[in-house]
């Protein structure tokens, strides 16, 4: 159903990852001190970017199934973010919402990255 509900878009879906990525990389972005993005969110953005895309290549070549492995990554980033904001909330005391946004947007990005690649890969053959 999900799929059927992105492709049922106005927008082409050829396009649809990038707008996404786009749209919910700019309701992150925060200020401070005179700073667009923060270093620690592009850092967290580049570790989510990473297991986004490992862990899609990885299970694609498991299964070969794309859908399977874009939600994997995804997961996984999402996971690894989650789990670093508990264990920074349990030795500082704090943790912070958008870090874990930041994985996670990552891992779609690595994730999406990943598929289109593949996608083009199909599609010369």
């Amino acid at each position: 159903m999900f799929k059927y509900l992105i492709f049922q878009t106005a927008v082409p879906h050829k396009k649809l990852p990038l707008l996404l990525f786009i749209g919910m990389f700019f309701v992150t972005i925060t200020t401070a001190k005179g700073q667009l993005v923060q270093q620690d969110k592009l850092m967290h953005f580049g570790v989510g970017t990473v297991i986004g895309a490992g862990t899609t290549g990885v299970v694609y070549g498991i299964t070969k199934n794309k859908t399977k492995a874009v939600i994997w990554g995804i997961g996984l980033s999402t996971l690894a973010g989650i789990t670093k904001e508990i264990i920074d909330h349990n030795d500082y005391g704090k943790a912070d919402t958008g870090d874990m946004v930041a994985t996670t947007l990552g891992g779609v990005f690595g994730s999406f990255s990943v598929k289109i690649i593949l996608d083009k890969k199909r599609r010369r053959r």
